[in-house]
């Protein structure tokens, strides 16, 4: 009888556990939609799990297989999600119809994890919108220039690091970014000053290396549960962020502001921006619309609100992990790929030093002004973003059933489900950039960008959820390669992979043999 009971309810769960999965299986045949035949509870993640293709070729051989279609399916483990693969289809959603497509599909809410739900890139609605309002005057041109001798500070301490080594040494740029990277971010969002060449296991360096790793098998088992079962994990109240972690955040956002209330002090940057928001007394930064130049095109016409609510200690906090997360990732991973491409293409670094060198004055005096007037290190940046898109993918949530019918067969989605927009594949379509496998900064010089393709090109994502830190990641990425190359020629060295083949074990933008060059200085 008990093993009669037994093998029933372990038929029972199978067959719940196989109801449970297949859902959803019928969902783009009564639609319409062509798709790929999903993996059970995989979905289209299997070759990335079991580490057949990186997650930029997995998504690029989806979209080459769909070629012709305005959209196609694909599923995130069970679930089924619209990817926009026509420009005209991403401008109406993403822009246009922005007020059905408001929200992220955040893996996780502020009843899940109270750092991480509350962030700006998991908050909804009308909350995402009063945030976003009080953190922008943090990204406006003004602020930026104030931050320019910060990051200024930084990036000698990084030639300084280098230049005590010999000639020989490999470098993986990676790593020697990331220091630099986490000083950048300590100053200019916490106003703390971090060490990070003389003092490598500082707190701020293990907290980034704690974001940034995805060799914890914990932390990555967590994810995968979340994103397949999240209500259960909701449930059980599974948390995707470390506590030790949250309480090093919270410490150093609450010693900080404690710090400057009690000494009066005043600085431009993410901590002040918070410290005002919890008093309410937030005055709303005009300066949005500054124009510049083809890598730092920007949407800010969301930023409406008041600026005035108060907000609690983790909804603060949770801004200041995001920051330096994603400012962490984003700048890093540009420029240890702007470095490799230098490596490998000696032509264009020489041409980008020339121009360099028309600024003649100690790097302590270049000003904001005197950086973006550099054409060609705008264009450089701008190609690598192109080429090597931190964000391969964007997507949104739709927050209410939507129908877009124009002229061709109607495309539907309701309420819940998400859409994605797969900005590597728009980026290497041959379609947008012709070869687009080879690094060429002249397509994004005076006269040539002006005939790119609107919206084929958004290293930043798009519409008015786009990144809100795109600007300050530009001028960091900037002001730190102006003064590597002021002393430096970058090299191929023994380690150097020249095919640059991304890593099939990382979910990030990374070499799977790392990023390894020389570093030589200048005579």
């Amino acid at each position: 009888m008990e093993a009669f009971l037994l093998v029933t309810s372990l038929l029972g769960a199978l067959v719940l556990l196989y109801r449970y999965a297949t859902a959803f299986a019928d969902y783009f045949d009564r639609r319409g939609i062509r798709y790929r035949k999903p993996t059970f509870l995989l979905g289209n993640f299997g070759p990335i799990l079991f580490q057949r293709a990186t997650p930029v070729a997995n998504l690029t051989d989806l979209y080459r297989e769909f070629e012709g279609e305005k959209v196609y399916g694909f599923y995130e483990f069970r679930r089924p999600t619209i990817i926009l693969r026509d420009l005209r289809v991403v401008k109406q959603v993403f822009i246009k119809d922005f007020d059905h497509f408001t929200n992220h599909m955040a893996p996780v809410d502020e009843k899940m994890d109270s750092i991480l739900g509350n962030g700006l890139i998991s908050l909804q609605g009308g909350k995402w919108r009063e945030m976003r309002a009080m953190l922008s005057p943090m990204f406006t041109g003004n602020k930026i220039r104030v931050m320019v001798p910060l990051v200024g500070k930084c990036a000698e301490d990084l030639c300084r690091f280098v230049e005590k080594e010999k000639e020989d040494v490999e470098w993986d740029v990676r790593e020697l970014l990331a220091k630099c990277l986490v000083e950048v971010i300590g100053s200019c969002a916490f106003g703390i000053e971090v060490d990070s060449f003389n003092d490598p296991d500082n707190e701020f360096d293990r907290a980034a290396k704690y974001l940034m790793s995805q060799s914890d098998i914990r932390k990555v088992a967590r994810f995968l549960l979340v994103m397949v079962l999240p209500k259960i994990c909701k449930v059980f109240g599974m948390e995707l962020f470390d506590e030790k972690y949250k309480r090093l955040f919270r410490r150093l956002v609450s010693e900080t502001m404690l710090n400057r209330e009690k000494d009066g002090i005043s600085r431009p940057d993410l901590i002040q921006l918070l410290l005002l928001a919890r008093r309410g007394k937030l005055e709303d930064d005009k300066d949005i619309t500054e124009e510049s130049y083809a890598a730092a095109e920007d949407h800010y016409k969301a930023e409406t609100g008041t600026g005035k609510r108060t907000w609690n200690d983790d909804e603060l906090t949770a801004q200041a992990v995001i920051f330096f997360a994603a400012g962490f990732d984003t700048t890093s991973t540009l420029l240890s790929f702007t470095l490799m491409e230098l490596a490998l293409h000696p032509e264009i670094q020489e041409r980008l030093f020339e121009e360099i060198n028309t600024l003649d004055r100690p790097y302590s005096e270049i000003t904001y002004e005197q950086i973006q007037s550099l054409e060609y290190l705008d264009a450089v940046i701008s190609e690598s973003l192109r080429k090597w898109p931190p964000l391969p993918a964007t997507d949104r949530k739709c927050t209410k059933d939507y129908t877009l019918n124009d002229g061709s067969p109607m495309f539907s989605i309701e309420q819940d489900y998400s859409v994605w927009v797969p900005i590597y594949c728009f980026h290497h379509d041959p379609q947008y950039f012709p070869n687009p496998e080879m690094f060429n900064p002249d397509r994004f010089d005076r006269n040539t960008r002006q005939q790119i393709t609107q919206a084929a090109y958004m290293p930043f994502g798009v519409g008015p959820r786009n990144c809100i830190g795109s600007r300050f990641a530009l001028m960091s990425a900037k002001m730190i390669l102006f003064r590597l190359l002021r002393s430096f020629r970058v090299e191929v060295c023994p380690k150097t992979d020249t095919t640059l083949q991304l890593s099939k074990t990382k979910m990030n933008m990374t070499l799977e043999k790392g990023h390894w060059v020389y570093l030589k200085r200048r005579a």
